[in-house]
């Protein structure tokens, strides 16, 4: 992702916005500040404070739709440059998984300084480049296959000697047109350069935005915390509210499948009749009972 040839494996950290359904990367570093607003997060929703449910802009969990997100790579090879040979091709799109998810069409020319393109004039090695002013011309033109949550993306690529990245520009769509072209003079080209050529690959990336899915409010919707945080407090009162109903109709005993239909979320029309006859019983039960008790007192107070 990185585009670099030696150096250490980074661990980054995938997100996944469950409501908006969108995905991003996080260095380690950026994990790390956010962690600690997670932990203040939970020990909140923990201790029953309502400050746990922060608004998105607090929200340590929340990413922005519209925060740039790595989509996936291709690899181009730049060898026929090396003998000045200019080539057209499409080139896999990988995302991170190592699944193919598409063709980058991308045309590597070489050229004079002025940006005329060099035809017909091939080298039978790539060392008798050394010495000459030569550019290279490098034309990322369209891609196809990109995942269909993807408002706009743009590629970015480092060529040899660029101290920064070279970015194309942003297009709409799954399938964008780019139209990108870019020239890399060499004056003269040295052995560095040559090697370069004759062995290296351009890492060309992609970056984007994405499409949301539409949600109506944070909490009616499932959050990236997951749906078990918010439904807790809902389950707990209307367990108190069976508890109340029980307790007014002089009812000590409360259904355990009506329990259970609460505690699992599935608290429907159907089920909630059944709780209710379920509780009816029950408190016909607990009046016969209490008339007994009455009718017993009553005996042996005559007796």
């Amino acid at each position: 992702m990185r585009g670099l040839t030696s150096g250490l494996t980074e661990i980054w950290i995938k997100v996944h916005n469950i409501s908006e359904d969108t995905y991003f990367l996080w260095e380690k570093s950026r994990f790390m500040n956010r962690y600690y607003g997670m932990q203040e997060m939970y020990e909140a929703k923990q201790d029953g404070s309502e400050e746990w449910n922060m608004p998105k802009e607090r929200d340590p969990f929340y990413e922005p739709a519209d925060s740039p997100v790595f989509i996936a790579s291709s690899v181009v090879f730049l060898q026929s440059l090396a003998y000045l040979i200019d080539v057209e091709e499409q080139f896999p799109i990988v995302d991170l998984s190592g699944q193919e998810i598409g063709l980058l069409t991308v045309a590597l020319s070489p050229c004079s300084l002025t940006g005329k393109e060099m035809r017909g004039e091939y080298v039978e090695k790539p060392s008798q480049l050394i010495g000459k002013n030569i550019a290279f011309k490098v034309k990322v033109m369209a891609a196809v296959g990109l995942p269909r949550r993807i408002l706009k993306s743009c590629c970015k690529y480092r060529f040899f000697g660029s101290k920064k990245m070279t970015t194309t520009s942003t297009v709409s769509g799954n399938t964008p047109a780019y139209g990108h072209e870019e020239t890399f003079q060499f004056k003269p080209v040295t052995q560095e350069v040559a090697d370069y050529l004759a062995n290296s690959n351009l890492y060309i990336t992609f970056w984007g935005t994405q499409r949301p899915r539409g949600i109506s409010s944070r909490r009616n919707s499932v959050s990236t915390i997951g749906s078990g945080v918010r439904e807790g407090p809902n389950k707990t009162k209307r367990v108190e509210k069976m508890v109340q109903q029980a307790k007014s109709a002089d009812n000590r005993n409360i259904s355990v499948k009506a329990l259970e239909t609460v505690l699992r979320g599935t608290d429907d029309h159907e089920n909630r009749k059944a709780r209710k006859q379920s509780m009816k019983k029950s408190g016909s039960a607990g009046q016969l009972a209490t008339k007994r008790r009455s009718a017993s007192s009553k005996k042996k107070a005559k007796q």
